[in-house]
This record gives C-alpha cells, structure tokens and sequence, in this order.
C-alpha cells in the first residue's frame, strides 16, 4: 500500500487535519457572527455589535460565562470580528470563518 508522505499535502490541508472544526462562522447575510451552542442552535451575535474593542471585549466576556462556550469558541470569535472589520488575522482561522 502507497502511503503519501507530508510533502504530498499543502500547509492548509494539514492544519484542516489537526485543528478544529470551525464553531464560529459568519451568517450568510453577513449581518451576524454564529457561535455553535449545539448541534442545531448558532448563537448569533449582531456584527455591529461588536466593531470595535470595547464592544469585542463586552463579548467575550459574556460569551466567556456561558457554560457551552469553549476556548475554540472565544478564539474562533476574537479572529471573525477582526476578519469581518477588516484587521489582519492568520490566513488559516480567516478561511474557518
């Protein structure tokens, strides 16, 4: 049996083998940032809401007190409201949001 080598992967389709699935992700009206609560529940969090520190901060620590919220889930959110207000993030976490 042929194994492929790490070579054979690019750096992207490793890190989608060792990393997460994504439990934040932005709506599709794009008016909204969803949390995964459950299996069938996106927790949403007006965008607006959200743009600058302050607002950011607020969240996180209202997220944070929620007990369903992760680590996964304050690190998914903090890189979607940079993505979504237009602030550098890792090429990696901008694709999972």
């Amino acid at each position: 049996m042929d194994t492929p080598s790490l070579k054979a992967y690019s750096p992207q389709q490793i890190l989608d083998m060792i990393l997460p699935d994504p439990v934040v992700r932005v709506s599709a009206c794009g008016h909204e940032i969803e949390l995964k609560a459950t299996e069938r529940y996106w927790y949403p969090v007006e965008v607006k809401r959200c743009n600058t520190r302050g607002k950011m901060l607020h969240w996180i620590r209202h997220l944070s007190e929620k007990n369903w919220v992760t680590t996964d889930h304050i690190r998914q959110f903090i890189d979607c409201c940079t993505k979504v207000h237009g602030k550098k993030v890792d090429p990696y976490l901008v694709n999972n949001c």
